[in-house]
């Protein structure tokens, strides 16, 4: 056997030594059965896109059932959780990521976080803006509509997105969830004298 036919034989029989040390601690798909909130929000930080979707969707869905709900994924701190996934790789936990986030804004204390970054609002009309995923608009528009339903927020609003454009453009959504949330974004903004005055600036697009 000459120095080749070592070399390869020395790595096949690597190869299988390898193979057969990830199949010796290689881990069984899991189920996970989580019945307490405070452990879904734990598996928001897993690395794992599987269960980090599932926890996102759990705690989603915990949070439509009830006020009470979202008052007690709050004080569980999940804001702090769900605010890395609104620019998760996975379009799906982006997804939960913002429909949490969404929920979440029945809180004032969140509203108030968000409205002192100079980051969320650009952020979420940006995706309004280019993001052809509709539910991502729709959970982007919502979170909108709440931050303009106070006076702080629509000066806000107005100090960080000078162009107001991009409301026409979605009023003509296909989606009507998408279509009604800027339409009551555009409300919000006219009872403002200064945001009645940047939506008639506005370019209707026809």
């Amino acid at each position: 056997m000459n120095s080749t036919d070592t070399e390869d034989a020395l790595s096949i029989g690597k190869k299988r030594e390898d193979r057969g040390i990830q199949l010796k601690y290689r881990f069984d798909p899991l189920n996970l059965d989580v019945k307490y909130p405070d452990t879904a929000i734990l598996l928001l930080q897993c690395q794992e896109n599987t269960i980090l979707l599932n926890a996102a969707a759990a705690l989603s869905k915990y949070a439509t059932k009830s006020d009470e709900n979202i008052r007690i994924l709050f004080d569980l701190d999940i804001v702090k959780n769900i605010i890395p996934l609104i620019n998760h790789e996975d379009l799906f936990t982006r997804r939960f990521a913002a429909k949490l986030l969404a929920e979440m804004m029945a809180i004032q204390s969140v509203k108030d976080f968000l409205l002192e970054s100079d980051y969320y609002i650009p952020y979420f009309t940006k995706v309004l803006i280019n993001e052809q995923d509709l539910f991502m608009q729709e959970f982007s528009s919502v979170i909108l509509v709440e931050l303009s339903k106070e006076i702080y927020g629509i000066a806000r609003l107005l100090e960080q997105c000078p162009n107001m454009n991009f409301l026409y453009e979605r009023i003509q959504s296909t989606d009507p969830d998408v279509k009604k949330n800027n339409i009551e974004i555009i409300y919000n903004l006219i009872q403002d004298p200064i945001g009645v005055q940047e939506i008639i600036n506005a370019e209707h697009v026809e």
